[in-house]
């Protein structure tokens, strides 16, 4: 049995990976690739069990190493069991991933990674209602207290009870793979992200209960406007001409009072090369 763990940067994977695998780690470079896959045989409870800890991506559907070395494995491996690791403080920008993990032939649990920290952000979610929603099991997990841990183990008991084989990639994925993904006449794919986004967004606020979070709301607005694509960049051109402005400003300020500091040191540098070099063009030049 193979089971690969996939997630966006910083959700916890390789921790959780690690926990689960103890220190067996076999760390490969695929060729081709500066990054890595770790990958560790285990025997669990007299199975062989082989896991993959995969580079963090935001989206298998871009034009990326980190995800050309994700479609590779899924390509030269039998993976029967996808464990997509989210971040519960970042629910929604997390779940557009789980989405695409979703429309793929293999089977998929979501680890709901770092609930500690969303709680401690006001954040409850409901995990029964989000497994619901996404119709795949979701395991509430933390790196730190490891919750979820024996929960995560019992998943993978019951996948390996049911004798689950390697299934045949999707199509899906083998479009991941083209060089003109997303780009081709016939391609729906930027229209799909499109509608994942806001699929994410809407099982989100369903799930998410934030009566208790008093910043989640503007913090929150504030995030949907920089990921929108028109919105995000007109805010990154307000914000560098605004710093530029400032930069500006700054320095003007700085000006006078930069010039009367330094006025003395200028007057003891001019006097001391005087006294130093014979009066002629040289002296006068740099003592200006």
């Amino acid at each position: 049995m193979a089971i690969i763990f996939i997630g966006q940067p910083n959700t916890g994977k390789s921790v959780i990976f690690n926990s689960l695998t103890g220190a067996e780690n076999i760390v490969s470079n695929y060729a081709g690739t500066s990054m890595e896959i770790s990958k560790a045989e285990v025997d669990w409870e007299g199975n062989k069990v082989i896991f993959y800890d995969t580079p963090g991506v935001y989206s298998l559907h871009t034009s990326d190493q980190a995800i050309e070395l994700v479609n590779k494995l899924f390509q030269e491996e039998k993976i029967d069991l996808i464990i997509n690791v989210v971040d519960a403080s970042r629910l929604e920008v997390n779940l557009a991933l789980t989405l695409e993990l979703l429309e793929f032939s293999h089977p998929v649990v979501v680890a709901l990674n770092q609930v500690d920290l969303a709680e401690n952000l006001g954040l409850k979610i409901d995990s029964q209602a989000l497994a619901g929603l996404l119709g795949c099991p979701v395991i509430k997990t933390s790196i730190h207290s490891r919750q979820g841990q024996k929960e995560l183990k019992a998943v993978i008991n019951s996948y390996l009870a049911t004798g689950i084989t390697g299934i045949k990639r999707s199509a899906s994925i083998s479009c991941t793979a083209c060089a003109n993904a997303g780009s081709c006449s016939n391609c729906s794919m930027g229209d799909d992200i499109m509608e994942r986004s806001q699929r994410a967004r809407i099982i989100a606020e369903q799930v998410v209960d934030t009566a208790n979070n008093k910043h989640y709301g503007w913090l929150e607005k504030m995030q949907t406007l920089i990921d929108a694509p028109f919105p995000g960049v007109f805010i990154l051109l307000l914000v560098g001409y605004l710093g530029f402005v400032l930069l500006l400003k700054s320095i003007q300020l700085a000006e006078g009072p930069l010039t009367a500091l330094l006025q003395p040191l200028n007057h003891y540098i001019a006097a001391s090369i005087k006294s130093l070099l014979s009066p002629g063009l040289l002296s006068n030049i740099l003592s200006l």
